[in-house]
């Protein structure tokens, strides 16, 4: 659940592999980006390290347990508009080769804010004045 992962971190099924490294910085594997496109990416992570979501810029040492994975500014419908998404699928050490195929097979959907979001308003709701 989604508060348990508070706890215990939000990568349940992950399992460290031996012959990945304690740190890594993969954001060198980051496509080639338009002006626009790389003004964008620079304000949205110095907005996302003010809201304390992401960790100030470490480099050029990591430390230890920090894997550095890359960013694309996605198109959004609107033009001139991008969103900010982390590729953890990128490299040699991809994060997502961390959780196996077979042990989420024919799991529940992990669990995500939208549904958690909606739990609390439905309580607020049926327990507000």
């Amino acid at each position: 659940s989604f508060c348990l992962s508070l706890c215990e971190g939000f990568w349940p099924f992950a399992v460290h592999k031996s012959d990945y490294p304690l740190t890594y910085d993969c954001s060198k594997n980051q496509p080639s980006l338009t002006p626009e496109q790389e003004n964008f990416l620079y304000a949205q992570c110095d907005k996302e390290v003010a809201l304390g979501h992401f960790s100030p810029v470490l480099k050029p040492t990591f430390k230890q347990g920090t894997y550095s994975m890359p960013v694309h500014a996605i198109p959004k419908a609107e033009a001139g508009k991008y969103h900010m998404i982390t590729n953890h699928s990128s490299g040699k050490c991809a994060l997502n080769n961390l959780v196996s195929c077979e042990v989420i097979a024919g799991c529940s959907p992990l669990d995500s804010l939208k549904p958690l979001a909606d739990s609390m308003l439905a309580l607020q709701k049926k327990y507000s004045p």
